[in-house]
């Protein structure tokens, strides 16, 4: 019975899944990235709400897959968020001086990839969300079954 429930449940909210799947592996990819390549010239040291946020997001999703309630994967959403929004503070220096021009610098590979990494995991985070179908109980799902 409880299997059945399961896998039921995982036929109902697969496309949730994939989506909240993808959102971890992009808050893991831009925090190792930025990790990796977030001190430039104008950023002489790492914000730690960029590096720890996507990670705090990341464990929320994994444990939506536990938890499979709405609520759950909507909070995975917000910490993705917030840690873009403090990306973008740490880096506005940079993104001015690109803009400016003064010097011809243009925006590292780096910075585009952890940007864009940022923006889908908060993206994919809050379409799972949206996609989750509400949980059948039991008896919901059995007399769901019997029509």
């Amino acid at each position: 019975m409880m299997i059945q429930s399961a896998l039921r449940n995982l036929k109902a909210n697969l496309v949730s899944y994939i989506f909240m799947g993808l959102g971890i592996a992009f808050a893991l990819f831009s925090s190792i990235l930025y990790l990796l390549t977030g001190v430039t010239i104008f950023v002489t040291k790492l914000d730690l709400l960029a590096v720890i946020l996507p990670f705090v997001g990341a464990a929320i999703g994994l444990l939506s897959f536990l938890f499979g309630y709405k609520m759950v994967k909507f909070a995975a959403f917000l910490p993705c968020l917030y840690a873009f929004f403090s990306f973008l503070r740490v880096e506005i220096t940079y993104i001015v001086n690109v803009f400016v021009a003064i010097d011809g610098n243009s925006f590292t590979s780096s910075f585009l990839l952890t940007l864009i990494a940022l923006v889908a995991s908060t993206i994919f985070f809050l379409v799972g969300a949206i996609t989750q179908k509400e949980r059948l109980g039991e008896k919901q799902a059995e007399a769901k079954e019997g029509n």
